[in-house]
């Protein structure tokens, strides 16, 4: 697989892109395990068995733009899944439905204004 730089990257939510962003990180998937451990398990060990996938999550993080339609769009927080599309500068794309879990602003002392938001991935990530 061929590396790819970062810059230029670009994150939308529902169609509508979140402007000034400078980081995102995806949590990754995360699989669940159930305990099966009884009396007759050899050794005294535990015994798990897989069970779900949890898909994760998206940190973005960026400068505080209150005229962004992008921005607006994680501060609505809707009850309702949205398709979030991460385009990669060689045009590659990683594509999920989320939710909007958290969005908040940091107003340091001598530095611009930032957000940040975290969107809870909810079924498969595609690639493509």
């Amino acid at each position: 697989m061929a590396k790819t730089k970062s810059f230029g990257t670009t994150i939308s939510l529902g169609g509508t892109a979140i402007g000034s962003v400078t980081e995102i990180t995806r949590s990754g998937t995360e699989r669940s395990f159930a305990d099966v451990t009884n009396h007759g398990s050899s050794g005294g060990f535990r015994e798990f068995i897989p069970t779900l996938l949890d898909p994760g999550t998206i940190d973005v993080t960026g400068f505080f733009d209150d005229a962004d339609g992008g921005q607006d769009a994680l501060r609505a927080f809707s009850e309702t899944s949205a398709t979030c599309l991460i385009t990669l500068p060689n045009s590659k794309t990683i594509s999920m439905s989320v939710f909007v879990q958290s969005v908040g602003e940091s107003v340091p002392l001598d530095d611009a204004v930032q957000f940040s938001a975290t969107l809870k991935i909810t079924g498969a990530t595609t690639y493509s």
